[in-house]
């Protein structure tokens, strides 16, 4: 995202979840105790967070940084596999 941001060609995706989904996919995939998986998940979005905004100044939480957001609560992954593919024919090309 930070990097690309402004480049003609590029979609930015934003792909989220609920924090208890997040915690509930993350315990399930990774065989770890609830508290451990919310731990890791907060250590996780702190460290995300900070380094873009250590890097290249910007907030990942901005909406507007992005062209799509998509919520995986609503949409199962080919979903939103489906929708980033419409999402980028419709793009318009770099010149």
């Amino acid at each position: 995202m930070a990097a690309l941001q402004g480049k003609p060609g590029v979609l930015h995706v934003r792909i989220q979840a609920p924090l208890a989904l997040r915690v509930k996919r993350l315990q399930e995939h990774e065989k770890l105790t609830l508290e451990a998986a919310q731990r890791k998940i907060r250590e996780r979005d702190l460290s995300d967070v900070e380094w873009i905004r250590r890097y290249f100044g910007l907030d990942t939480h901005e909406p507007s940084l992005f062209d799509l957001i998509i919520n995986t609560a609503k949409y199962t992954p080919a979903d939103a596999a489906d929708l980033v593919v419409k999402a980028l024919e419709t793009l318009p090309k770099a010149k």
